[in-house]
């Protein structure tokens, strides 16, 4: 698995990409504090942020979408990607992303 800040911090680097939702990239925690009998990503002790890419390849322009996982249970907040997401190789493969820049979990 690779951490979430290491994947955020690589694709920052570039300026080249259209993101949507990378300054989102954190699990609502504080909704399941609040009320957590009424929290259901709360029940499933995990969630998801999804963030959409657009990248440029051989002159035409495609999207990825990355998913991002959080565990609600434990004292960790990271979110992780596990290193076989395909969304993610494929921004590896265009070296979009830098595989050495990032962490694993």
């Amino acid at each position: 698995m690779f951490l979430a800040s290491s994947i955020v911090e690589s694709l920052k680097k570039s300026k080249t990409l259209s993101i949507n939702g990378l300054d989102l990239v954190t699990c609502p925690v504080e909704s399941c504090i609040i009320k957590p009998e009424e929290c259901s990503k709360g029940h499933k002790e995990s969630c998801e942020k999804k963030i959409d890419i657009v990248y440029e390849h051989d002159g035409l322009k495609k999207l990825v979408v990355l998913i991002f996982h959080y565990q609600l249970k434990g004292s960790g907040t990271e979110g992780f990607i596990r290193k076989q997401d395909l969304s993610l190789n494929v921004l590896i493969d265009r070296k979009i992303i830098e595989k050495a820049s990032l962490k694993s979990a």
